[in-house]
């Protein structure tokens, strides 16, 4: 059976059309997987973390740009949640707290609730200090300030010589004396036995 020239173009329309229809049912059913893509780099995500009437609360990176809302869907926003509460037209900034109330929650009561969780975020983390020879790259790359392409660049550079002290830190490519003063009090040097 020979397809006519329409015949053809109205099958692949078609295709089109269920293609972008899948892409459009896996935005809304997981759009974690459009916003948290591995690639972005640290000037094109920003971290944010939401919290109250959702499935996954807890820290999500997103593109910059992106609403309170589309953060929302990506914690998995349950059935009881109040999503119009959620300003959706002011981009989110670095840090913000993105608190979905639920339908029974009062507006000052959402309000306190997120001023609560917004405090207790910013609280400055208690981490161990990490041997700068020995840790792994996901445990460098949790030092605040440090991210996954600096925590490559000191792996790189321990692979040549070992650290022999903190202060080594300042001959990694990308740090620099005040990145160096931000990130030292995370790091130690273990004596080696020889």
């Amino acid at each position: 059976m020979k397809l006519f020239f329409e015949e053809r173009l109205a099958v692949l329309v078609i295709i089109a059309c269920g293609i972008l229809g899948a892409l459009w049912m896996g935005y809304i059913r997981y759009p974690q997987v459009f916003l948290l893509p591995r690639e972005l780099n640290a000037s094109d995500a920003i971290t944010v973390l939401v919290a109250g009437a959702v499935e996954h609360p807890g820290e999500y990176r997103v593109r910059k740009g992106s609403l309170a809302l589309e953060a929302a869907h990506a914690a998995g926003s349950g059935g009881d949640a109040a999503l119009d509460y959620l300003n959706s037209t002011v981009p989110l900034v670095e840090g913000e707290v993105v608190y979905v109330p639920s339908r029974s929650e009062s507006a000052l009561d959402a309000e306190s609730k997120r001023e609560e969780i917004l405090r207790r975020w910013r609280q400055p983390l208690q981490v161990r200090p990490f041997d700068l020879n020995s840790a792994s790259l996901e445990e460098l790359a949790t030092v605040p300030g440090v991210g996954e392409k600096l925590a490559m660049a000191i792996v790189l550079k321990r692979r040549s010589e070992p650290f022999r002290s903190v202060d080594e830190l300042k001959t990694v490519a990308g740090i620099g004396g005040k990145k160096f003063e931000q990130i030292k009090d995370y790091f130690i040097v273990k004596e080696t036995a020889e």
